[in-house]
């Protein structure tokens, strides 16, 4: 989701990661439910590692910021651990936190595999954690909040609020680090009993990059085996995540007023089936989106010339409902009213219409593509893995997407598009320009 998140990495910053080639994937699972996936690449000393817990803000029951004060404090002591190995130097490492999962990344030279393993097995298993540690945390966490409240752009504000309207609880996107008044409320024993609940070996899926020619896979699980075979399973963890109330097919629409636009921007936001449950409608989805993107261009930039530019946005790996949000900027002396009506009335005219064959090969092709896990940059292809895996798909699962895509029908495809497209959206965002204060900018001395 996220798109939401979500998840940047930087893997730019650790050597030249566009000049490594994903040459295999392979998965391996311990005999406490640890799922391994070692991405073999090509010509570099740089080894990549990433631990995905399958806990994210949508596990937090009450206390929204649970999630993210956790992971601030079990990054400290990961790199604690890391200083104490003396690993100083040539590491980059980085926390996410998103709606499925929270990601613990590092990067570093071969020389530092043993240490980091040692350090991501003390994320699952180091009970050690004091009320020092965790107030600590919290006081980074609050300044982060302050900081970024004070930098938010009108536009990254709207979007929020209209996420918040999709998922009815603050715990999705940004806003998973909580609010001020919130993240204060939140205990130690809080940190502590969701840590216990989510963060076991079963729940997690540890992701290392790096070239065979310079480190020995066996040797690589070896290492795997030593620092987390001894781990336990959680006893009776029970998955409780936030469910989405039935909004009963009303639209929620927001309008807010900006000085940072200078014309309208307009957000249709749509709820879509997700691979975790609904496999063979996401995929259909995923290939009518590639069309619809292409298809929706066309009308509102090239013929009806009301929009400027469009831009998509969706996440379909999420563990519950997937999302849709198509972002488009008007062009100058649009009038909003109009366009909007415009705007719906072409995506629902679109969706009645019949794709061609030629049309879903184009966008069945672009979906294999964006599905490939080999042979392809590992810029390319981990930011996608650790998502993805995060959210509970399996390596294999994913592996097969591509070829599964090849093999959509037109039927499936289109009838797809009508169920989600031929209604209206479940939120509406609009961020229009401010008005002029009175008497203008020319009484300005």
């Amino acid at each position: 989701m996220l798109k939401n998140l979500a998840f940047t990495l930087f893997l730019l910053s650790c050597g030249n990661a566009g000049a490594e080639q994903v040459r295999q994937n392979i998965e391996h699972i311990l005999e406490n439910g640890l799922r391994v996936v070692l991405v073999e690449t090509t010509a570099t000393n740089v080894v990549r590692a990433a631990l995905c817990v399958s806990a994210g803000s949508a596990d937090e029951i009450d206390k929204v910021g649970t999630a993210n004060l956790l992971s601030k404090v079990l990054a400290a002591k990961f790199m604690t651990g890391m200083n104490d190995n003396s690993v100083q130097y040539a590491s980059e490492s980085s926390t996410s936190v998103g709606y499925d999962q929270s990601i613990y990344y590092f990067c570093g030279t071969v020389g530092n595999l043993g240490s980091f393993l040692k350090s991501f097995g003390g994320l699952l298993n180091d009970s050690s954690v004091s009320d020092g540690d965790i107030e600590e945390a919290k006081k980074a966490v609050l300044r982060s909040i302050a900081t970024s409240n004070e930098k938010l752009l009108d536009h990254s504000v709207a979007t929020r609020e209209a996420r918040k309207c999709m998922y009815w609880h603050s715990g999705y996107g940004p806003d998973g680090e909580g609010t001020v008044d919130g993240v204060q409320l939140i205990s130690p024993e809080d940190v502590m009993k969701f840590k216990n609940s989510h963060y076991s070996p079963e729940n997690a899926v540890l992701v290392l990059c790096f070239d065979p020619n310079k480190v020995n896979p066996k040797n690589v699980m070896a290492l795997v085996q030593q620092e987390f075979g001894q781990l336990l399973k959680a006893p009776n963890v029970k998955e409780v995540r936030l469910q989405e109330p039935d909004h009963h097919g009303s639209v929620v629409t927001i309008m807010k007023s900006s000085d940072q636009v200078s014309v309208p921007v307009v957000e249709l936001y749509y709820h879509v089936p997700n691979f975790n449950k609904q496999r063979a409608r996401a995929l259909n989805t995923e290939v009518y989106l590639r069309y619809l993107d292409k298809a929706l261009h066309k009308s509102l930039v090239v013929d009806l010339k009301v929009a400027t530019s469009i831009a998509f946005t969706y996440a379909l790996w999420n563990k519950d409902s997937g999302d849709f949000c198509v972002s488009i900027t008007l062009g100058k002396g649009i009038e909003l009213n109009e366009a909007l009506t415009a705007i719906t009335s072409e995506i629902k005219y679109i969706a009645s219409e019949n794709i061609s064959k030629e049309q879903l090969g184009e966008a069945t092709r672009l979906v294999f593509g964006a599905n490939s896990y080999e042979g392809v940059d590992i810029g390319d292809v981990l930011d996608k893995l650790m998502q993805r895996l995060g959210a509970g798909q399996s390596l294999n699962s994913l592996k097969g997407i591509g070829e599964e895509a090849n093999k959509c029908s037109l039927g499936e495809v289109c009838k797809q598009g009508r169920d989600i497209f031929s209604k209206d959206p479940a939120v509406i965002c609009i961020l229009k320009p401010q008005p002029p204060a009175a008497g203008g900018s020319s009484s300005a001395q």
